[in-house]
């Protein structure tokens, strides 16, 4: 038997973050985030290996909302140019544009509160008890 074969339906192989991120900080956090996010889709019965893009995708827009989020605490919310205007932090808009595709992500992956209730669970391989009858 393979090792696919042998997998559960809701099994779902984890990214090389290593190979993904430089940063050691974002390699640990990107880890933490996936069992996070498959742990709970799996207790709720929702994780499908069809999910894998959509959960990588949400696990790299936190990390993605989390580095702009450290960038604009350490050097705050406005910069100040050469001229001497202010302006916003450019990774505010990163960190923006991030929560708004992780609260589309974790909408599509019922994760959200208000999604969770609506989603549908996934449903398991039936096994054949013979006669060509599916139980």
């Amino acid at each position: 038997m393979s090792d696919a074969a042998a997998r559960p339906d809701n099994w779902l192989a984890e990214p090389d973050w290593d190979g993904m991120l430089p940063d050691t900080i974002d390699k640990a956090s990107a880890h933490k985030h996936w069992l996070e996010i498959v742990g709970e889709l799996r207790a709720q019965a929702k994780l499908a290996s069809v999910n894998g893009h959509a959960v990588s995708r949400l696990v790299i827009a936190r990390v993605m909302y989390e580095q702009a989020a450290r960038l604009v605490m350490r050097e705050g919310l406005t910069i100040t140019h050469k001229n001497g205007a202010v302006s916003q932090h450019p990774a505010l808009s990163i960190q923006n544009k991030q929560a708004e595709i992780c609260a589309q992500l974790e909408a599509e992956l019922t994760l959200s509160p208000r999604k969770r209730a609506t989603g549908g669970k996934v449903a398991g391989k039936r096994k054949d008890e013979g006669g060509g009858v599916k139980l």
